[in-house]
């Protein structure tokens, strides 16, 4: 390994925030020529002014208020002086101003000298700013060595301190030696800070800050001891205080953390280490953490990183010590654990530089050597030939000269503003959702904008633009037609946003009412070549996103895309949002091998995941939507579940848009499980919404498109799976959960699937025991999910018609085993059971007697709550007994509920109100359809509710309510009352006076039901 790699030298990046110490790290420069910073002396006049009223005080020491008085008189008065006066300018600022101090110690030295300036300090510290025994006089006196610390006096006597010991570090030695002898005086201090003031100033007095250390953990004094911090050089020094400090205390600043880390070096990994292990740090120090180990040259401090790879506030040191020490970094990925995103840094890695891993080989372990020869390999083929290559990717758009865009100057709209004008800008006037409904030229500005860049608000954006085509276009055509600049830019984008909504005729006709250059500049915009709409500025593509170290696609001509083009594709998927992708990429996509594309795409953004997750360019992450295919869904389903479990809400929704834009029936089905799962609001009524899109766009609605996605996975008609050993023959069924169970050739039933033995096909069986595992696997994904939609189907009285239902239902060959074991209902126009039915192991239709049921394309049918067959749920019950069915839900055993004439009279559940349960188990309602509050402040949620059928939703209020992300700060609810609200009526206010009768007699049972269930 080199020698360079086994060396500590402290990052550049960690200077400008480095506490100097003589020959020590140097600090930042400082100024040759200081001014006092204006806001700095602005308040410094103030202070002048106000200092007489203060040193009048009669508790003020003679000493004390001489030296004020000579201050106010002549600025360039003893140190006492400057201490008093800076005294009150600390109070006058406060301990969170933005205003810096530096430039007042700066002009102190310049002025009067670096002993002058250290005096000053010093007496500072020895200073009390507070109130007299009144409370209402304000005055300064001498600190008491028993008096409380001031937080805000310290806090500034710190900034001087620090800022002065970097004038220190770079003294002459004449004046470092007078400086560290005047600072022995203040040894014997009996005022902390004051003996504190010496050793910070004069770390190089090592015997001072080891008795400090030493004196400061004795007492058991943690904002004492964290204060000495930056005196402290060595790992004996550190433990001292760390026997008394929380780790939080080390990274109380940067200037701390990073001077300690800066004079200690590679001896403080294993404290560092210890820390990470102990996962007792907060997400900042963790960060911080791992910058600092990125810098120290051990393999032990390399690990700690590695072995944390998915973390994100690791992600970005981790990248770093990868840069820094290349060859340290292949040698411990390759022999480390191949866990996911270990081998994603391996894999880039070596393919950033093939010849250092080539060299490398020799050195390392015959599995680590294993691994990288595998991703040497794992590319080995030609590249595809020049004229194989799309044009669009060989010579892209953007390296040569636009063609000149049709200009048409003076244009105006004769539409008036639809808001008037009460700030800089639409928030000073109305939300992003209350703009939906105006029209006029100042709205249109504000949505071309959002949709060129706002991330959030484009969503309401191109809603707006396709509700309103013709005021829009209008609006925007004397922008689209102007010279070049942003606001053309958002005005093309915009109009070819409502073409592509199949508005073109109404943009043209807009255009017509300008004049007939206007026409013809519209058409020659509309009828360009859509490979020119560019953004105004080209995205350089990060370093963690080079091709060179990625996997390159190949092309469905043969060959590998070359690095240049590959980087082309890059800046292409930069240039891209899913709704408005680069007309390239469908080029690209025609040109390249699909599973191919969709594998490059996944190294891009796992490649963007190890770099940290950047939002800035989330591009990385939403190109999966572009280029991946049904492997991307079943990678990144999981992710984007954890992402939501951990708050990681923005990139959890943004997984969300990734899935409805690959819109295949995986990608589909995992939508639709994200809007039906626990978890916060929003991302559920973000997946709905999506669901909702993609349904609409091909004339289904959510639940039409819920039916059409479920897997057949290559099941028999029968809903059986054979399974072929060679030498035997196993049958797969499902029960009533959908759990696959296994039969043997005689039928007999058996607790699993054996593995394959030596007397059978060593290929056909293998591969049989391997389609089973995958089957199980995946069956036991969709099973659950289906059984909840079907038993919520009974609660919201959903139907289908008698066609719909043979085709989805009773036609498929894995619901089909779920739907015989249920009773159905064909319904009357009046909603009413005409007849009950179950589905016959032959798949004919049979009423409670056994009699057929002729079932109608045209008829209506349900899963029949017991509520509506009355007294034959008995009768079915015993047929369902005969047969020996087993129900996947209850259904004919399950509890029904019937409101009292008074109870359907009132407006209130009171029988459950009062009731108390633990709060993990009302949120279990949520995979029932109920709703938390959208967070208010502070992140409470202070009701549930579920949208029910007639248009109503039932609340329940909480008592304390659930905070959000901390649901064990309130372990237990109340129901503090259970209520019937319009959909659109207010939760908070209540509306209407809506009776509990309002509800169907199915609706009622259920929710008292649910109730019931979580506070039992």
């Amino acid at each position: 390994m080199s020698s360079v790699e086994h060396m500590f030298e402290v990052p550049s990046s960690w200077v400008r925030h480095i506490v100097p110490r003589r020959g020590g790290v140097p600090g930042p420069e400082l100024p040759h020529r200081p001014v006092l910073d204006a806001a700095l002396a602005e308040e410094l006049a103030r202070v002048v002014v106000r200092l007489p009223v203060i040193l009048g005080h009669p508790e003020t020491p003679a000493e004390v208020a001489v030296a004020g008085k000579a201050y106010v008189e002549d600025a360039a008065s003893a140190p006492l002086g400057d201490a008093v006066a800076a005294a009150v300018l600390i109070r006058r600022i406060g301990r969170s101003a933005q205003v810096s101090l530096d430039s007042l110690v700066d002009t102190w030295v310049a002025g009067a000298g670096v002993r002058h300036a250290a005096w000053a300090v010093a007496e500072l510290a020895g200073l009390y700013l507070g109130t007299d025994r009144t409370g209402a006089t304000d005055l300064v006196t001498w600190a008491h060595p028993d008096r409380p610390r001031q937080a805000f006096l310290r806090e500034g006597w710190m900034q001087l301190v620090l800022r002065l010991r970097a004038h220190l570090a770079v003294a002459t030695g004449d004046e470092h030696r007078a400086v560290v002898a005047d600072l022995a005086a203040l040894r014997d201090d009996p005022r902390l800070l004051c003996r504190l003031t010496a050793t910070l100033l004069a770390p190089t007095e090592t015997g001072w800050v080891d008795e400090d250390c030493a004196a400061f953990a004795g007492l058991r004094d943690e904002m004492l001891c964290r204060l000495l911090l930056p005196a402290v050089g060595t790992r004996r020094q550190l433990d001292l205080l760390l026997q008394v400090m929380a780790p939080e205390w080390v990274f109380w600043d940067e200037p701390t953390i990073l001077t300690l880390a800066a004079e200690i070096g590679p001896d403080l990994e294993p404290v560092l280490v210890h820390w990470l292990a102990t996962g007792a740090l907060t997400a900042a120090a963790v960060a911080w953490t791992a910058t600092i180990l990125a810098a120290i040259p051990t393999d032990t401090a390399f690990d700690a990183l590695a072995h944390r790879s998915g973390w994100r506030q690791v992600q970005p040191a981790l990248a770093e010590a990868i840069h820094r020490f290349p060859e340290r970094a292949l040698r411990r990925l390759a022999e480390g654990p191949a866990h996911p995103m270990a081998e994603v840094l391996l894999t880039r890695h070596v393919r950033a530089d093939r010849g250092r891993a080539a060299r490398l080989l020799p050195a390392l372990g015959e599995a680590a050597a294993a691994r990288v020869r595998a991703v040497l390999q794992a590319d080995a083929g030609p590249e595809a030939p020049a004229d194989a290559v799309p044009a669009v990717l060989a010579v892209p758009p953007w390296t040569a000269r636009r063609p000149d865009a049709p200009v048409v100057a003076g244009l105006v709209c004769p539409d008036p503003p639809a808001v008037p004008r009460r700030g800089s800008g639409p928030w000073a006037a109305a939300s992003a959702d209350a703009l939906l409904d105006r029209v006029g030229p100042d709205v249109a500005g504000w949505m071309a904008g959002w949709l060129a860049r706002s991330e959030q608000a484009r969503p309401v954006a191109r809603e707006w633009l396709r509700r309103h085509p013709d005021g829009a276009a209008r609006a925007l055509i004397p922008a689209a037609l102007a010279r070049p600049g942003t606001a053309r830019r958002d005005a093309e984008r915009a109009l070819h946003l409502i073409v592509r909504c199949g508005h073109r005729d109404v943009v043209l006709a807009a255009a017509e009412q300008y004049g007939p250059p206007a026409l013809d500049g519209v058409r020659a915009l509309l009828d360009g070549d859509p490979l020119h709409v560019l953004p105004a500025r080209i995205p350089a593509v990060p370093d963690w996103a080079d091709p060179a170290s990625l996997s390159r696609p190949r092309l469905r001509a043969g060959g590998v895309l070359p690095a240049g083009p590959a980087r082309h594709l890059v800046t292409m998927l930069a240039m891209s949002t899913l709704d408005e992708p680069y007309a390239g990429v469908a080029l690209v996509r025609r040109a390249g091998d699909p599973a191919s594309l969709a594998e490059f795409g996944w190294a891009l953004f796992q490649s963007w995941r190890a770099a940290g997750r950047p939002a800035a360019h989330r591009w990385a992450f939403t190109a999966l939507g572009l280029l991946g295919d049904d492997t991307t869904v079943t990678r990144l389903a999981p992710i984007v579940r954890d992402w939501h479990a951990y708050g990681e809400h923005a990139n959890a929704r943004a997984g969300v848009d990734v899935l409805a834009a690959l819109g295949t029936p995986a990608a589909l089905r995992q939508l639709q499980r994200l809007a039906g799962q626990p978890g916060t609001a929003r991302l559920k009524e973000h997946a709905r919404r999506k669901a909702a899109e993609v349904a609409a766009a091909a004339g289904l609605s959510a639940d039409e498109l819920a039916d059409r996605l479920v897997p057949d996975f290559g099941l028999a008609a029968d809903g059986s799976l054979s399974l072929d050993y060679g030498s035997r023959r196993f049958t797969v069924w499902f029960d009533e959960q959908l759990r696959p169970f296994v039969t043997d050739a005689d039928g007999r039933r058996r607790r699993d699937l054996p593995k394959p033995g030596v007397k059978d096909d060593p290929v056909v069986a293998v591969a049989s025991y391997q389609r089973f595992v995958g089957l199980r696997k995946d069956v036991r994904t969709v099973a659950s999910d289906q059984v909840r939609r079907l038993e919520l189907a009974m609660v919201s009285q959903r139907r289908w018609s008698g066609a719909d239902f043979r085709r989805f239902f009773v036609g498929h060959p894995l619901l089909w085993h779920v739907v015989r074991r249920l009773v159905w209902a064909v319904y009357g126009v009046d909603g009413s059971v005409v007849t009950g039915f179950r589905v016959a192991e032959d798949r004919t239709f049979a009423d409670v007697g056994e009699e057929v049921v002729m079932l109608a394309d045209d008829a209506v049918v349900g899963v029949v709550h017991p509520l509506q067959l009355g007294d034959a749920v008995s009768a079915w019950a015993e047929v369902f007994a005969d047969y020996e069915i087993l129900q996947p839900f209850p259904q004919l055993g399950r509890d029904v509920h019937t409101l009292t004439g008074d109870e359907r009279a009132a407006q209130s559940l009171t029988h459950l109100v009062g009731r108390k349960t633990p709060t993990g188990k009302l949120l279990g309602l949520e995979r029932r359809g109920w709703r938390r509050e959208e967070p208010q402040d502070g992140g409470h949620q202070g009701y549930i509710s579920k949208p029910v059928p007639g248009g109503f939703e039932v609340v329940v209020d909480l008592n304390p309510g659930i905070a959000i992300g901390s649901i064990d700060i309130f372990p237990e609810q109340v129901l503090q009352d259970i209520w019937v609200c319009g959909s659109q009526e207010s939760r908070w206010h209540r509306q209407g006076q809506h009776r509990l009768g309002d509800l169907d007699p199915v609706t009622a049972s259920e929710i008292i039901r649910e109730l019931q269930e979580v506070t039992s």
